[in-house]
């Protein structure tokens, strides 16, 4: 995925880096975006329910943004992938349209395997996979479609089974 040269999302995620020296635009740091992006999703208290969702809105229909989201889950530091994971559950939240997004974005589902892979990310990644795959048929197919993404939901599951037998056996 190449970055886009008009970055629309730099006004939301805090200064872009500029361009390159042959002119392109760049990307934020991927760990710098995440958090900026997570602190700009954060709300308060139920009240701010609309305010949140006007958020989702605007933000799931960044495409740029959708792009550099699965960039940095499929490329990104294990710091990159969580903060990547948490936005993408703020996003994916009670939103049909963003799921429906997210799920056609390319390299999302690989981007959240990779995640998978890291126990850190696992929860979160878990949260996004189940919202994405909830009441969308498409996004189910996907899942089951991206190589190793099943069968690495059913090793965490196996593992925290086994994990919780142990506990129970122990004296």
């Amino acid at each position: 995925t190449t970055w886009a040269p008009r970055l629309e999302i730099s006004r939301n995620l805090g200064p872009s880096p500029g361009p390159d020296r042959r002119g392109k635009a760049r990307a934020p740091p991927p760990a710098q975006a995440a958090d900026d992006m997570v602190k700009l999703l954060e709300f308060g208290g139920h009240q701010a329910r609309n305010r949140y969702t006007a958020r989702q809105d605007k933000l799931g229909g960044i495409q740029e943004l959708r792009f550099a989201l699965s960039h940095m889950l499929q490329k990104g530091s294990e710091r990159s992938r969580y903060c990547g994971c948490m936005a993408l559950s703020y996003l994916l939240h009670g939103h049909q349209t963003n799921i429906h997004l997210f799920g056609e974005t390319p390299g999302i589902f690989e981007g959240i395997r990779e995640a998978l892979s890291s126990f850190k990310c696992q929860g979160l990644a878990c949260s996004a996979i189940s919202q994405l795959a909830i009441g969308h048929t498409g996004n189910g197919t996907r899942i089951c479609d991206t190589p190793d993404l099943v069968e690495n939901l059913v090793r965490i599951l196996q593992t925290a089974i086994a994990s919780t037998s142990r506990r129970r056996r122990a004296p």
